[in-house]
């Protein structure tokens, strides 16, 4: 079994196809088909490992499918949140940085002893 039919055995068992692989990571049209043909970058590969949550190993060899273990585990929605930040510019990534500090500090403040008992009174 070649890669590419490694990948599009993947991706069937996600639900996705090959075109929708391309479009997550930004890839071109037809990108994967091609490799076939001509050996891909590993930065590509390991793209597709990880948006397909396996083991690159399995996809360049074909020797072990086992998933990689990864900690923590994250949910279908995390990860598209992880794509769609990586698709924002340096500016964007920064201003969402931002917010997530912001709300992180709140968290705190609200789990602090001293708040808990501001909220009793």
């Amino acid at each position: 079994m070649s890669l590419v039919e490694r990948i599009n055995n993947a991706a069937k068992n996600k639900n996705m196809t090959l075109a929708s692989i391309e479009r997550e990571l930004g890839f071109g049209q037809g990108t994967i088909r091609k490799w076939d043909k001509n050996s891909p970058s590993c930065d590509k590969v390991l793209k597709v490992a990880n948006l397909l949550q396996i083991n690159i190993n399995y996809l360049l060899t074909g020797e072990s499918q086992e998933q990689i273990s990864y900690e923590p585990k994250f949910t279908d929605e995390e990860i598209e949140m992880i794509n769609i930040f990586r698709r924002l510019n340096f500016k964007q990534q920064a201003i969402i940085k931002g917010k997530l500090y912001e709300y992180e500090d709140d968290l705190a403040k609200e789990k602090t002893p001293s708040s808990s008992i501001k909220q009793a009174t």
